[in-house]
């Protein structure tokens, strides 16, 4: 009995004293229990020993980073990364889905990075409420770090920590002259047209909420340029103006009242041949719809008489643009919201693209999979309601932290539902073919640190500013060493409920092009 007892009060002491040992917050993330039983999971020395750049890939490069060969070390008082240190250090860790992790952080697959289970344990280390890495361990052996556009593999050396390791990093640092600049090219350029859509009320004052039904959209294009990080005067252009391969185009909704109904018309020309690609057909909804939707279909004479076509841009890229309609025939109480991505070539013509179109069999089985993992959460008499067919044809896109993400639909049968569908999200990046360029070169918990009511935000490829977007405002940043500094060189007042619908970016010569366009060529707001 007396042997029981030592060993019980050895075993409290032993606990006692491992809670002395360090503070450790954790965030449970996506509601995973606390991994209670491991204080510092990733404790210990690491040795970098491999990376991996998913973009713009140079083998040469990878091959002679200045971080291979150099250590990582982890414990109560410090964190060291090469030559960065972090002291004091808070850890959070959060289990998370490996699949949905790096396509919605990083817009890649998991399954480039390498072998890992379906869950993973992400370590956030912070310091003074200032945010330093994410480190991702994928077993006791492996951890993987997201730095410069590069992904690099740790291999864990030690279980201990070498407190010299400090002050060896504080002498190679002093030894590096921190006044050498950074070398950058000797004249930085960047300009970005920025897509607006705001909810107006039909006389043109603005109206919070839905852009539907006595509402109408309205369209404007900002351009926001720096040279060596100074701004130009911005200008504003009304409609969106989109740069395209044969030159810039003007695409516009017009909506006109005909006989008893209103309908939207998509108007797209070239700038310089002022020739409209619209094609506008009297009263004509996409042929997919009118002989899909609903179980006693409506004569197409009756709906163009008797019902009202509403349309809005989501998303517009250089080539395609994802259009949102809205169709109601007052005789049947009835109406459809349906979602349809157009050739800017052929905008109003009725015919959208298949997702196989743009990403293969495997974009459409990507789409098929997402669809079908969004049922599994419904219940079952959301899903009696439903269309027995999932809709190739009908997806969209929108942004999410900094990226454009894809959506697909799930319809009602019964079209007089007051919503009519579900959304779901479509876990694939977009192809290159919708989206040309979608980096963000300044992580979004950095541009939530130094804006924290940020929604959504832009950078540009030279890395030399960012356009940061909140319900608001638009703010426009320098960028240095990969953070936003200082103060915003300039602060854009949104309208209620304004949303980006496009970002096209211009780099080096093409910015003075763009910006000779703009002031001669395009018309400021009228």
């Amino acid at each position: 009995m007396k042997k029981i007892i030592i060993l019980l009060a050895m075993l409290w002491a032993s606990v006692v004293l491992l809670q002395g040992c360090t503070e450790v917050k954790v965030d449970t993330g996506e509601a995973i229990g606390s991994p209670q039983n491991k204080l510092i999971p990733i404790k210990g020395t690491w040795l970098i020993e491999g990376m991996k750049k998913i973009k713009n890939s140079d083998e040469g490069e990878s091959s002679q980073n200045p971080l291979l060969g150099k250590q990582a070390a982890f414990d109560k008082n410090m964190v060291l990364l090469g030559n960065e240190v972090c002291e004091n250090p808070e850890y959070k860790i959060r289990s998370v889905r490996a699949k949905d992790y790096f396509l919605y952080t990083y817009q890649i697959p998991y399954k480039t990075i390498g072998s890992m289970d379906t869950m993973i344990e992400i370590i956030s280390v912070t310091a003074n409420g200032q945010h330093f890495y994410d480190f991702i361990l994928i077993s006791d052996q492996q951890l993987i770090v997201h730095k410069e556009d590069a992904f690099f593999y740790l291999k864990h050396i030690s279980a201990d920590v070498d407190p010299r390791m400090i002050d060896k990093i504080d002498e190679e640092n002093v030894r590096n002259d921190p006044e050498i600049p950074v070398v950058e090219p000797s004249l930085l350029r960047s300009g970005v047209l920025l897509g607006l859509r705001a909810p107006v009320a039909m006389d043109g004052s603005e109206t919070p909420g839905k852009d539907w039904g006595g509402e109408e959209t309205a369209y404007r294009t900002l351009w926001i340029a720096a040279k060596n990080r100074k701004l130009y005067d911005s200008q504003e252009i009304k409609n969106l103006l989109v740069p395209r391969k044969n030159g810039f185009w003007i695409v516009a909704i017009d909506r006109k009242k005909e006989e008893d109904y209103l309908e939207d018309h998509l108007t797209a020309h070239s700038v310089e041949s002022k020739v409209d690609r619209s094609k506008k057909i009297k009263g004509r909804a996409p042929q997919q719809y009118e002989d899909s939707f609903g179980e006693e279909p409506v004569e197409k004479e009756e709906r163009v008489l008797h019902g009202n076509l509403f349309k809005r841009i989501r998303f517009i890229g250089n080539d395609y643009a994802a259009i949102e309609y809205h169709q109601s025939w007052e005789q049947k109480a009835a109406q459809k919201i349906y979602l349809q991505l157009m050739p800017i070539d052929n905008i109003n013509n009725g015919e959208g693209i298949f997702i196989s179109d743009v990403a293969g069999e495997e974009g459409k089985g990507i789409l098929l999979n997402s669809a079908q993992g969004y049922l599994s959460n419904l219940h079952g008499d959301e899903i009696s309601k439903l269309e027995d067919k999932i809709r190739e044809d009908h997806f969209t896109l929108d942004r999410r932290n900094g990226h454009w993400m894809m959506k697909g639909r799930l319809y009602y049968s019964d079209i007089q539902e007051e919503t009519p569908y579900f959304e779901y999200s479509i876990n694939m990046i977009p192809p290159s073919k919708i989206v040309n360029y979608d980096e963000l070169y300044v992580s979004w918990n950095k541009i939530k640190e130094k804006v924290p009511e940020a929604i959504d935000a832009f950078v540009s490829p030279n890395k030399e500013m960012a356009v940061v977007i909140t319900e608001s405002f638009i703010y426009a940043y320098r960028i240095m060493k990969g953070e936003l500094v200082g103060k915003p060189l300039e602060k854009i007042e949104l309208l209620k409920g304004e949303t980006v619908v496009m970002a096209e970016w211009a780099t080096g010569n093409y910015v003075e092009k763009w910006k000779k366009l703009i002031h001669e060529v395009i018309p400021s707001k009228e």
